[in-house]
């Protein structure tokens, strides 16, 4: 099967700070694939290549085995609107109510009249658990989940095949946390959709992951050492022997301590 989006020996690297080296990784249809390792490892950087917000310093990057970087402006344009990213801190423009937010990219796209983008604005509100009312409101006046749920409304306005959810959990209380692992799974079922989920919290990752790609930061690496950790189905990261893998998984520092103190 080919991946809908295949990452090939891509590397990238920011002035002298390497942030990936040679990876190559592919998403596939129906997947919910979660992307995992400690802070620094590239986990943003690796979304952010697939959606080609930024490209690779080496390798290339293919949508549906066609290179990103060989096609014309105005396609790579139409083809990222297959894609939904949901910002870490949900990036909601401070500037514009919650409906005008999630109105953004039909209105941004065109091809609309007003009646379809409100009834599309109610309607993805409705599905990430907000009231109407909330469409009056700004950002500042939203809690923290309530943010993250709008981020998600905007980015599935837009009818998107593939979504991106970057740390969608992080700052949130335990129960809110659950309510954004439960809207990526009502998500990826109601609509069939593919997704990647970028996360430290291994709670989201039972709940929602179908596959685990575990990273490590560069800087960790030893001559030849790849920098896939892990990858494969997600029970199997809970059950394997690896030491460092192991210890990321159960929140284990004594390991990390140790070296920190040598």
């Amino acid at each position: 099967m080919e991946p809908l989006i295949h990452l090939r020996r891509v590397s990238r690297s920011f002035g002298s700070l390497e942030v990936l080296r040679e990876i190559s990784l592919g998403l596939f249809r129906g997947e919910t694939l979660a992307l995992v390792g400690e802070s620094g490892c590239g986990k943003s950087v690796t979304t952010k290549l697939m959606a080609a917000l930024t490209e690779p310093s080496r390798g290339e990057v293919l949508w549906s085995g066609q290179p990103v970087a060989e096609m014309p402006r105005e396609t790579m344009r139409l083809a990222r609107l297959r894609l939904g990213y949901l910002f870490q801190g949900a990036a909601l423009f401070d500037s514009l109510s919650v409906f005008e937010n999630v109105a953004f990219g039909l209105v941004e796209n065109g091809g609309h009249i007003k009646s379809e983008i409100e009834d599309v604005v109610h309607d993805h509100l409705r599905h990430v658990g907000l009231p109407a009312a909330a469409a009056l409101k700004r950002p500042s006046e939203l809690s923290g989940g309530m943010r993250k749920r709008v981020g998600l409304a905007r980015a599935l306005a837009v009818s998107p095949e593939i979504m991106i959810y970057d740390e969608p959990t992080t700052g949130l209380d335990p129960i809110m946390s659950d309510v954004i692992n439960e809207l990526i799974i009502k998500t990826a079922n109601d609509r069939q959709m593919t997704s990647v989920v970028v996360t430290h919290d291994m709670n989201t990752v039972r709940r929602v992951a179908t596959r685990v790609i575990m990273l490590s930061p560069v800087s960790r690496l030893g001559p030849g050492e790849s920098q896939v950790l892990f990858a494969g189905p997600t029970q199997e990261i809970f059950e394997v022997d690896d030491p460092v893998i192991r210890d990321f998984v159960t929140g284990n520092a004594e390991r990390r301590l140790e070296e920190l103190a040598a």
